[in-house]
């Protein structure tokens, strides 16, 4: 930033805060910081009113008028705009395609420890996730209730994991008891 601001910037933050009503873009079209308008707004009383009256005008265009604000560019700041902040996934976090996997394995295993797994991550995020997100709770419960619904194989005498738990008996392979494994 230049240390003398010239009468043509001045007009031209002024111009522009009555196009945008906005000081940040005003200045940065201007060419001059923020805190240069801020420190000149104190010091200069008929320099306060002019940015006032210019805010005021802007207030008081109908919506029809108004122009639309500039975009704000993700490039750099090589064309007077500000950077836009990207918001990504974290790094190892969850994603749509990673809670999609953990439902489908959910629904094959009836395990959370290995529909964790398969997800690549840990069985207390899952938990978390569960806790906080209403529609990943409910997309659990059914991955559940449709999941252990099947049969473990063919052979199996029982008909979901509940009614095993239930009755208390042990879970059985293909036929023979869990415990003849």
């Amino acid at each position: 930033m230049p240390s003398r601001i010239s009468f043509a910037q001045e007009i031209a933050y002024l111009r522009t805060l009555g196009d945008t009503g906005n000081a940040s873009l005003a200045a940065a079209q201007a060419g001059v910081s923020r805190d240069w308008a801020y420190k000149r707004r104190l010091a200069d009383a008929r320099f306060d009113s002019m940015c006032r009256e210019m805010v005021a005008r802007f207030r008081d265009l109908p919506p029809a008028l108004k122009p639309p604000l500039p975009t704000l560019s993700p490039q750099g700041r090589g064309d007077k705009r500000k950077r836009v902040q990207v918001r990504r996934d974290r790094a190892g976090g969850w994603t749509a395609a990673k809670e999609a996997r953990f439902i489908e394995r959910l629904r094959e295993t009836c395990s959370v420890p290995l529909a964790a797994a398969a997800a690549g991550l840990s069985m207390v995020s899952a938990y978390r996730r569960r806790q906080v997100r209403p529609h990943f709770a409910e997309a659990w419960d059914e991955g559940l209730r449709v999941g252990c619904r099947r049969p473990i194989c063919r052979g199996s005498k029982l008909p979901n994991a509940f009614s095993r738990a239930a009755s208390r008996r042990p879970a059985t392979r293909c036929g023979s008891p869990a415990s003849a494994r």
